[in-house]
């Protein structure tokens, strides 16, 4: 089978078995870097012995970490099981030992002195609620104005991780900045709406973040490594890290959206 097709069908069979975007890349990912390890070989023609010197190289040559071997692995076995549907005697299931590391862990102060230091409301608001509940990115601009629920202090989470949804908590302190941030934003139909559609949403972070710049360097390189762990699936460390301690920041500036002082704004009835 010639490389595009197998491509094609990979993909298709992924797309058929509802996995996430994310995922399929993913496995997409996995699969381009077995084919181009097996260079002349056929897929078809495989034998254990390719397999074990492809995972061999992927562990000792290409120094792939327990997270990537999980995702190649799955990557092969899905090409073989699912889309070949080829009977191979390999033991695709290696349990692997997962590395146990203690996370670094923001203090409340240094938490707090993090999310003030933003003098844009809307960029504010984007990260005290992602701290507060616990919300991915994608999770956060996803929330409409009709997921916030003031009387039950929740909030409904769409299709989040695994295409299921779910419930977070609304704290009263951050129901009192989204009312204030609705006054001054007016957001129409999704609770952080932007002029820039196509934008990546962790472009948009980064971004956000622009915002911080005069935040002194020293607090930046102090609590760059445990922003990462305090706004889960926010940032990459490397993308947080890299644009907070250059001096010189290549991202474009985001142009602000048009502030309006109306209070009769849909997320204003909302959260009352």
């Amino acid at each position: 089978m010639k490389k595009t097709k197998l491509i094609s069908k990979y993909e298709h069979r992924l797309r058929l078995k509802n996995y996430s975007e994310r995922t399929i890349q993913a496995y997409l990912n996995g699969l381009h870097i077995f084919i181009h390890y097996l260079n002349t070989n056929k897929v078809e023609e495989v034998t254990v012995e390719v397999l074990e010197s492809f995972f061999n190289h992927c562990k000792t040559d290409l120094e792939y970490g327990y997270s990537m071997m999980k995702q190649v692995l799955a990557s092969v076995r899905f090409l073989y099981v699912e889309v070949l549907n080829q009977h191979i005697n390999f033991n695709f299931n290696i349990k692997m030992k997962k590395p146990s590391r203690i996370p670094v862990v923001l203090s409340a102060e240094e938490v707090q002195r993090f999310l003030n230091s933003f003098s844009n409301l809307k960029h504010k608001a984007i990260f005290t609620l992602l701290y507060s509940a616990g919300l991915r990115v994608g999770e956060l601009l996803g929330l409409k104005i009709r997921d916030i629920d003031s009387d039950r202090m929740q909030i409904r989470i769409h299709q989040g991780k695994g295409k299921k949804d779910r419930y977070s908590v609304l704290s009263e302190k951050v129901l009192a900045l989204l009312r204030e941030y609705a006054k001054e934003f007016c957001p129409k139909d999704y609770l952080f709406e932007g002029q820039v559609i196509s934008i990546h949403p962790t472009n948009y972070m980064v971004l956000c973040l622009e915002d911080v710049c005069n935040t002194p360097m020293n607090f930046i390189r102090s609590i760059a490594p445990a922003c990462c762990q305090a706004f889960p699936c926010t940032l990459s460390a490397r993308a947080f890290s890299a644009w907070f301690i250059s001096s010189n920041p290549r991202f474009v500036s985001r142009s602000k959206l048009p502030r309006s002082r109306l209070t009769n704004s849909p997320l204003n009835r909302s959260l009352c």
